[in-house]
């Protein structure tokens, strides 16, 4: 990946994380819980306040914002690290983790909840939840090719 690549997931990154907040302000402002603004019975904009981890999981307010900082602080010197050995692609994909992982880091320090607003069927989740999921899911995809390449050149 190139340098070009860092700087245009970068910028994606950082609108993403701006429209987050501001969908998450606006119906924190504007609706009760569990109100819907837009959509259908299975898919729609509502406000639910997840006072949980991943997936509602109860934890302790206190530990959440603890490991959540140092998680938001190792990953971005994970990303100051990649950027140093030229490798463009996994400070683009650390930038979307920091950035989806940094916004809802903010909705525990100033809410005390996590914000979610998308219903999709049964589940609720913020586009910070789904650029956490992409990060994650695309760091996998260099490490799944290398051992694909891998097992090609056993087999011959």
């Amino acid at each position: 990946m190139t340098k070009k690549f860092l700087i245009y997931i970068s910028a994606v990154s950082v609108g993403a994380f701006l429209i987050d907040r501001f969908i998450k302000e606006y119906v924190v402002r504007t609706l009760a819980p569990g109100e819907k603004m837009l959509g259908w019975r299975y898919f729609g904009i509502e406000l639910y306040r997840n006072t949980g981890i991943a997936f509602s999981l109860p934890a302790p307010h206190w530990g959440v914002l603890i490991v959540s900082g140092i998680i938001i602080a190792l990953v971005g010197a994970f990303a100051i690290h990649a950027c140093r050995l030229k490798h463009f692609g996994i400070a683009g994909l650390c930038c979307v983790l920091f950035l989806g992982a940094l916004g809802n880091f903010i909705d525990r320090l100033f809410h005390k909840i996590t914000i979610d607003y998308i219903r999709i069927w049964h589940g609720v989740f913020n586009l910070s939840d789904g650029m956490i999921l992409l990060a994650i899911v695309m760091m996998f995809w260099p490490i799944r090719r290398a051992m694909d390449n891998e097992n090609n050149q056993t087999k011959s």
